[in-house]
């Protein structure tokens, strides 16, 4: 049988643990690496989605890809990516106020870079005949 006092003893519940807090500079300079790193996978992935032929034109021009809104989904998965890096990767622990920001930080940024480098790897395709795609789907 046990009282309440041993049920005391045992300290708090896993859920209840508070997690450690980091430095504000720390936290500070995590999150501008985590904008950084957003901004060169955005980049990257603007590429990686022209590379792959996810690119449509008009239906004059003989490559007209159908497919090409699966490029959007390679720019969101990326960026889920991101998320997950920098919750367990980095290891960045925000408090419950600021519990968005490591969703919004950089989201501009990304999604700027990556439609920037999908067009200009589009458009730079359909006025040189030397391309490299792989036109999967």
């Amino acid at each position: 049988m046990s009282s309440k006092k041993d049920d005391e003893d045992e300290g708090p519940l896993p859920e209840e643990v508070p997690q450690q807090q980091l430095d504000p500079a720390v936290l500070r300079y995590k999150l501008q690496m985590l904008a950084w790193i957003r901004l060169g996978l955005g980049a990257i992935s603007g590429v990686l989605a022209g590379v792959l032929g996810l690119v449509t034109t008009t239906s004059d021009f003989p490559n007209f890809n159908p497919n090409a809104y699966v490029g959007l989904y390679l720019a969101f998965f990326v960026y889920i990516g991101t998320y997950y890096l920098a919750k367990y990767g980095m290891g960045i622990v925000l408090p419950k106020k600021d519990k968005n920001k490591l969703i919004t930080q950089g989201i501009g940024m990304f999604v700027m870079w990556f439609l920037l480098f999908w067009i200009l790897y589009n458009t730079y395709c359909f006025t040189n005949t030397s391309c490299f795609t792989l036109n999967l789907f």
